[in-house]
């Protein structure tokens, strides 16, 4: 964009929720009456790529079956991501500084991290009212 940022890439974070938000404020759309939305402006990364944003974690939630995966959730604090998958009553952690493709489940090697990131998430999951996945036994068939 020439003229406020150059070419390049940041470290923060990122989800394509933030698309709309960012939109909306470089073209000054007023906002008001709209609803709110789960992302937040890139507008102060796209002018500082330095800059921070104003949130810490991400969050995603997919309570439905899927021909590839069965419902589940996910949160992103810092470097670490945990997915926690309904069906199966499992979750799976991961280090992205370290393991960006996901590769390497550390679960077993950090239950207590399994157990704030978990505890976050739920917490999340109440306070936004997300419908909760219910068993489907004929997935898979």
């Amino acid at each position: 964009w020439p003229g406020v940022t150059r070419p390049g890439d940041c470290q923060h974070p990122v989800i394509s929720n933030d698309f709309y938000p960012t939109l909306a404020e470089l073209l000054k759309l007023d906002s008001a009456g709209q609803p709110s939305t789960d992302g937040v402006s890139l507008a102060p990364l796209l002018k500082n790529p330095a800059g921070a944003l104003s949130r810490d974690t991400l969050y995603w939630h997919y309570p439905h079956y899927y021909p590839t995966t069965t419902p589940v959730s996910a949160i992103r604090h810092g470097d670490w991501k945990l997915l926690y998958y309904y069906a199966e009553n499992r979750a799976e952690l991961f280090h992205l500084g370290d393991d960006r493709s996901e590769a390497d489940n550390l679960a077993s090697h950090h239950p207590e991290r399994v157990k704030q990131l978990r505890t976050k998430l739920d917490a999340w999951l109440a306070n936004i009212g997300a419908q909760l996945p219910t068993p489907n036994p004929r997935h898979g068939r």
